[in-house]
């Protein structure tokens, strides 16, 4: 399976995965089905991952991990699975982060201008970085935020000397819109969509604090207690060494090469 390791890593439906433009988005095979993981693999990677991360989290965190795991000589874990690999650790697209896109959707919008105002950060636990809102002017008064799957809030707008005050993004507490014009009043029935992909917060350090934390069983029934490779090599790595790249890469090929026993059967 080509990209095997990382599609392992991932843990996604190929026949459902964005398009090949999308951020960070890398091959994996359409007929590679979602493992379905016994709860110790589930757990780790809810630290690995947060709970409910989407595409550009989970392509985000995946990146990083992948790259860490060709820094070292235990690469040769990953090309073990498969040689062929088709992503390149690299091409520095998560360096652009956070991206901010406004479009407008009406005619009457070409008066108007939307911007954005505040942080585009996201709380790390559940990775959902990639947010959508759609922006629509109700009346001279009243401006509604739609967030694509959270919910949607009409807000008083404030509109003077050519802008509004701060308009709130619904389901977030630090992003607002601002709206100009040279109208004296806004225009009933503009509307925009904004899309955030947003700067993580939390880096790899502190993923593996949090891993330290999720308690010896889950580790016990990662990694195992006997001689069988290659998890003795990957225990030895994670409880014996000192660097964090050696001990990330112990954790995440014993995370790949459980996903891969679950998924052949072994």
């Amino acid at each position: 399976m080509i990209n095997h390791a990382r599609t392992l890593l991932l843990n996604r439906n190929g026949f459902s995965r964005p398009p090949a433009t999308y951020f960070g988005e890398e091959f994996v095979p359409e007929d590679f089905n979602e493992v379905d993981l016994p709860s110790f693999l589930v757990k780790v990677r809810s630290v690995l991952f947060g709970e409910n991360p989407d595409n550009a989290g989970m392509n985000y965190q995946v990146k990083n991990y992948v790259s860490l795991l060709h820094s070292t000589e235990f690469v040769q874990y990953v090309t073990a699975l498969d040689d062929r690999i088709t992503y390149d650790v690299l091409r520095d697209e998560m360096g652009g982060l956070p991206t901010v896109t406004i479009t407008p959707l009406s005619l009457l919008c070409s008066d108007m201008e939307v911007s954005l105002v505040g942080e585009t950060t996201n709380v790390v636990r559940d990775w959902a970085l990639d947010n959508t809102w759609n922006i629509e002017v109700m009346d001279i008064a009243t401006v509604q935020t739609d967030k694509v799957g959270g919910g949607s809030q009409g807000y008083q707008a404030n509109y003077a000397s050519g802008s509004t005050d701060l308009i709130p993004l619904t389901g977030s507490s630090d992003m607002f819109v601002r709206i100009t014009s040279s109208l004296p009043n806004l225009v009933a029935g503009a509307k925009w969509t904004l899309n955030s992909i947003s700067l993580p917060t939390q880096d790899i350090p502190g993923v593996l604090a949090k891993i330290e934390d999720i308690g010896e069983e889950a580790l016990i029934n990662l990694f195992g207690l006997g001689p069988e490779e290659p998890y003795s090599t990957f225990r030895d790595l994670w409880a014996r060494e000192n660097l964090l790249a050696y001990r990330m890469a112990g954790l995440l090929l014993a995370v790949i090469y459980r996903t891969e026993e679950v998924r052949s059967g072994g």
